[in-house]
């Protein structure tokens, strides 16, 4: 962990030398059903679309175009992209579900600022699909959908942020990416680096448990995704037997002046199961994520039964995980990130 010393003399260095990055607060778990549409991540692409997180000195949402009846048919934001040169530009992100309901628009009006996105998820149809949504602002509040609180319906909350999550022929499930205002550069004594999220991964598995993010934890522990240069899967704890009982991963956290630190995330999933360590060598690394495997550079290790023919087979980016505990492991996902850019 790092001492407040060190996370005390980085802001510090940060404030005096004015550097520059968009920093992710949180990301959110997507909340609704399956992934039975497509998977779309608006953070992704308006980072790749502007060459990087470090060339983008604010996102705001501009605007919503939302078509609802019974339930949310779609969802598609408009944001506002301000560049290290000041130079404003719309962004206007995917389009989450179909062409049904009724289409509302709602376009923010000057000083209004979104400020709670909640909802409900449930069963409509045998199918499990966002039901209702709900946007609040400095001036207002719009609802879309149905929003009965029949028992069976779940409700959520997440961060005023960039949204992921997939559609089809409604809206199926949403999260959202929650960053902070960046700072404006001048010339810089010292070169500054920053993590870069390159893909958020769909949570695999079902809806049940507690939810936990090891990113989210990672950054709030270390002051932001500002201070920290590198992140890599150090050990792997797993436990299983005919199914995988819980998993958690060791980090090695290297931050901004080079103190390498181990970092120890979630336990997803309980204590059943037979428990395996594995300790990746100083020249080992991890390559792939399975549902039964990790691969790294040197060996593959599998854990967990056969399955059946009606499991769904999945693969994961290698990243910092999240998802969600229970008796077993319930779900997981995870966020890919690159070598830290330097500014």
């Amino acid at each position: 962990m790092s001492s407040n010393w060190e996370i005390g003399l980085i802001r510090a260095t940060i404030q005096q030398n004015k550097l520059m990055t968009i920093i992710v607060k949180s990301v959110s778990p997507k909340y609704g059903g399956d992934n039975n549409g497509n998977d779309y991540n608006d953070y992704n692409d308006i980072i790749a679309a502007y060459g990087g997180a470090t060339n983008i000195k604010s996102i705001n949402i501009k605007s919503i175009e939302i078509q609802a009846g019974s339930i949310v048919d779609s969802l598609q934001l408009t944001y506002n992209i301000v560049t290290l040169d000041g130079t404003s530009n719309n962004y206007q992100g995917n389009k989450y579900g179909g062409s049904g309901g009724v289409k509302r628009d709602i376009i923010f009006a000057d000083g209004e600022q979104l400020t709670r996105i909640s909802g409900r998820y449930g069963k409509y149809s045998n199918c499990t699909k966002i039901g209702y949504l709900e946007f609040r602002t400095s001036k207002n509040t719009y609802r879309f959908g149905n929003d009965s609180g029949d028992t069976g319906k779940i409700a959520f909350t997440f961060p005023v942020g960039v949204i992921y999550g997939s559609g089809s022929r409604h809206l199926d499930n949403i999260g959202s990416i929650e960053i902070e205002g960046t700072i404006q550069p001048t010339t810089s004594l010292l070169s500054f680096m920053s993590i870069i999220i390159k893909n958020i991964s769909p949570k695999y598995g079902g809806n049940r448990g507690i939810d936990y993010n090891d990113f989210n934890d990672i950054i709030t522990a270390y002051g932001g995704n500002n201070n920290i240069k590198s992140i890599n899967v150090k050990k792997i704890e797993i436990r299983a037997n005919d199914i995988v009982d819980s998993l958690q991963f060791t980090y090695n956290i290297v931050t901004l002046y080079g103190a390498s630190h181990d970092y120890q995330g979630n336990k997803y999933g309980g204590n059943g199961g037979t428990k395996q360590d594995l300790n990746l060598t100083v020249d080992e690394q991890l390559t792939r994520i399975r549902v039964d495997m990790f691969q790294t550079s040197q060996n593959t290790y599998c854990f967990g039964g056969k399955g059946n023919a009606e499991d769904i087979t999945f693969t994961l980016p290698v990243g910092v995980i999240y998802g969600s505990s229970g008796h077993y492991l319930e779900s997981i996902g995870s966020v890919e990130i690159t070598e830290a850019i330097k500014q």
